[in-house]
């Protein structure tokens, strides 16, 4: 049993399966939520939308088997905790260097702080 917390809802607890579910679940509807988000805005390309979609269903296809043929050579269904563990923290430790490299370039170029981009092309 692993005891997880939803945003939404006060903690209960639950398998494995259905904390690796519910994370899945929230992930795709936020990336997908982007996604539109972005080609709306006429911020991606369609071409590059299409390739890159491709590329992140295959990938977690690829995972998804990766991780039932680790859960039936282990026999342990607590791999998939550990897989979210380490891919939290990479995202994170990923976060922090980008956040650090944006941080040091405001400081030696302070007037960026009132640059702000274009949501509408220019003329509209």
């Amino acid at each position: 049993m692993l005891m997880c917390s939803v945003v939404t809802q006060s903690c209960c607890l639950c398998v494995v399966q259905v904390a690796a579910a519910t994370s899945a679940t929230m992930i795709m509807f936020t990336a997908g939520s982007a996604c539109v988000v972005y080609s709306r805005f006429g911020k991606i390309l369609p071409d590059y939308g299409i390739v890159f979609a491709s590329m992140g269903f295959l990938f977690t296809l690829g995972s998804q088997l990766l991780t039932f043929v680790l859960i039936k050579l282990l026999g342990r269904r607590s791999i998939i905790v550990f897989m979210m563990v380490v891919l939290m923290s990479t995202t994170c430790c990923i976060m922090y260097v980008q956040s650090y490299w944006e941080t040091e370039l405001l400081i030696h170029h302070p007037e960026e702080l009132t640059h702000f981009g274009h949501l509408c092309a220019p003329g509209t």
